[in-house]
């Protein structure tokens, strides 16, 4: 399979210079990457469509948000192996996709940078504030922060900051 190089050549001068790294989406669009490991209470399983009886004390993501206003999201989730980084018997992988649109504000902040990732008709949304150019952080959908345990937060991180 041949790859049109000029296609990606912008992106990849982009990234040579700013340093901020990219991913092609399946549209071959650009896309940033968020990555981390939240917490997984009752609600995150609702937005995420986690059944509410599931085994689960985390959840690892990559987020990809790409210009085109499609993301993908790629879960795994489960209960932590015990004294390592993983999950018991591998945990359980899934993907949401669908669409991403911008909005402003949350609760307390009139002028944040919101994310709406939409999952489909009669589907929770997932809503995330840009905390700065490395940082998503959840939202509940009234807009006020999700506030993780002991053991995981509710941030995302830009992979290859």
């Amino acid at each position: 399979m041949a790859i049109n190089l000029k296609k990606y050549a912008a992106v990849i001068c982009i990234s040579l210079m700013t340093g901020i790294s990219y991913a092609a989406s399946a549209q071959g669009f650009p896309a940033v990457v968020y990555v981390g490991t939240t917490a997984c209470d009752a609600y995150i399983k609702q937005v995420t469509g986690i059944p509410a009886k599931a085994e689960c004390d985390k959840i690892q993501w990559k987020l990809s948000l790409d210009q085109s206003g499609k993301y993908l999201a790629s879960l795994t989730y489960g209960l932590q192996e015990q004294s390592g980084p993983g999950f018991i018997g591998g945990g359980k992988s899934f993907q949401i996709e669908g669409n991403w649109t911008n909005e402003t504000g949350t609760a307390t902040d009139p002028r944040a940078k919101i994310y709406r990732l939409d999952r489909g008709k009669d589907q929770p949304e997932i809503l995330l504030v840009k905390m700065d150019d490395s940082i998503l952080h959840f939202l509940f959908s009234d807009k006020k922060f999700l506030i993780g345990n002991a053991g995981y937060g509710y941030a995302l991180s830009r992979e290859n900051n």
